[in-house]
């Protein structure tokens, strides 16, 4: 399907009533002086604060000033905050205003198009030199998956060179409406402005997010493939890619039989701008912000980067090792045991001596106090003293030091399992409640965090199902479902117990 018909995949999107439980849970019980509950929003919220500070200030370094800033901001307002089911637009709009100001005080705006042009346009195989097929702007046009975006950098990147051309208000509309899955309305709290006001830039934030997009699949770093447009572009001294270039580009495709069918796309545009995944933090960064946090008193416990967590992941290893250590020693004692005896099976080593091992949990550290005993050995001809006569001292096998207990055998490797399904995949529109409802369901086990995400829908939960899935409005509260025909790609990402994505999974549905 062309993106002539998918272009409306960006509906009202709002967070799910499991999302939302979960985030007024914890705010309730942090309120309630539960020390985990703070720790585990910052769990939850961390990449979703850091991407929207890094889309605005592009610097590693501020953005981690910003995310500190924000977490520690909220927790001292915590109490204030009327309405615990808000949490997320209020401290997406902490972030954002910290983010903002710390720019403006830096004064380190940068021009649209500096750094991820400069990525995504460099040598290699997707260079200006590369043969057709290989570009990135080939390839963003035949991608039906939106998962291929979060696994192609460089598709990532495109998408997000194209809506820099919108301008600064206007990209962070879209990436609040599509990537953080807001509905204007909640969009319109976190920017401060009315409803109004927001729906009327949403729309056209939509509109030029798709134009954008299109355009920079036809610019080819500025040596596009139609001769045509590249005198276009020349005649209007358009050098670089940003509106100027958006606005020529649309303006010639329209009339360009070729260029019109070259930017058509498998996805719609804001299908492929919501895959683009959120930037992940380095680990140091994230544990460095959550040690700060606890140091300015903020209860941190629940959160897996804190530094009782990390003591814990410590011991874990400390463990492994010490096993490790041990079956090296059990190794090395009987290897000398047999080369004491020289292999004969006839003498009986000596009673060894209790042996004293510790033994490591996962969860805490356990000594016990194991004894090693061993029946005295059989009488043989050689371990029988000789007669006084003789006047010779008895003769025995000499010690052999006892080996510890075999260490623990190692825990199995973790597996990770998702699912996720739409029924019925596809509906004809409009649709009403009672009659047509499509569901989603998913299931995940091995991981630790959850998200799901897609047009009118979002849940944190590990496994669920919700009826009555409307792209244009939010789970189970609508009667009739006007959605546009499309496809609509709703995402389950798997993350494991350190926040790192590992499954994608993803459903349709088709609305004919």
């Amino acid at each position: 399907m062309t993106d002539g018909r998918a272009d409306h995949g960006m509906g009202e999107n709002g967070h799910a009533m499991e999302s939302r439980q979960a985030d007024t849970e914890r705010v309730q019980r942090a309120r309630a002086g539960d020390e985990a509950a703070f720790g585990e929003l910052y769990d939850a919220w961390f990449d979703r604060v850091y991407d929207l500070a890094f889309r605005i200030l592009r610097d590693p370094n501020a953005t981690a000033d910003v995310a500190q800033d924000t977490f520690l901001t909220a927790w001292r307002g915590l109490a204030d905050l009327r309405d615990p089911d808000v949490f997320g637009g209020w401290i997406r709009r902490i972030a954002r205003n910290a983010a903002l100001n710390r720019r403006k005080r830096d004064q380190r705006a940068r021009p649209v198009d500096s750094e991820a042009m400069a990525v995504i346009e460099a040598a290699g195989p997707s260079g200006a030199s590369a043969p057709a097929g290989f570009r990135v702007e080939d390839r963003v046009g035949t991608v039906h998956d939106p998962a291929r975006i979060a696994e192609d950098g460089e598709l990532a990147e495109l998408v997000w060179s194209a809506a820099g051309a919108l301008g600064e208000r206007d990209a962070g509309i879209v990436d609040l409406l599509v990537r953080h899955d807001l509905a204007p309305a909640e969009m319109a709290e976190v920017m401060g402005i009315n409803r109004n006001h927001a729906n009327q830039l949403a729309h056209r934030a939509r509109a030029r997010l798709r134009d954008a997009i299109r355009a920079r699949v036809l610019w080819r770093g500025g040596d596009p493939e139609c001769e045509e447009l590249a005198a276009v572009l020349t005649t209007a001294n358009v050098t670089q890619f940003g509106s100027d270039a958006v606005r020529v580009i649309t303006a010639h495709a329209d009339e360009c039989e070729q260029c019109a069918e070259r930017r058509r796309l498998r996805l719609a545009p804001a299908t492929l701008f919501g895959a683009t995944p959120f930037l992940i933090a380095p680990d140091a960064v994230r544990e460095g912000i959550a040690d700060a946090l606890a140091g300015e008193g903020v209860p941190m416990q629940g959160s897996t980067r804190s530094a009782n967590a990390r003591r814990r992941r410590s011991r874990m290893r400390r463990g492994l090792v010490a096993a490790a250590i041990a079956a090296v020693v059990l190794l090395s004692a009987v290897v000398t045991a047999v080369a004491m005896t020289g292999g004969d099976e006839t003498t009986a080593p000596a009673p060894p001596a209790p042996v004293t091992t510790e033994v490591a949990t996962t969860t805490s550290t356990t000594t016990t106090t194991t004894v090693v005993a061993a029946p005295p050995p059989p009488a043989s001809e050689e371990t029988l003293p000789t007669s006084p006569a003789q006047g010779t001292a008895p003769t025995t096998s000499p010690p052999i030091a006892a080996p510890p207990p075999p260490p623990p055998p190692p825990s199995p490797p973790v597996t990770y399992n998702a699912q996720i399904t739409m029924t019925p995949s596809s509906a004809a529109e409009p649709y009403f409640a009672g009659a047509t409802e499509p569901t989603l369901q998913w299931s995940t086990s091995g991981g630790a965090v959850v998200a799901v995400q897609g047009p009118g829908f979002s849940s944190g939960a590990l496994s669920g199902a919700s009826p009555r899935i409307c792209p244009n409005q939010p789970a189970g509260s609508w009667s009739v479902c006007t959605a546009a025909p499309g496809v609509y790609t709703y995402t389950l990402t798997l993350y494991d117990g350190l926040g790192t994505p590992v499954l994608v999974r993803t459903a349709t549905l088709t609305i004919t």
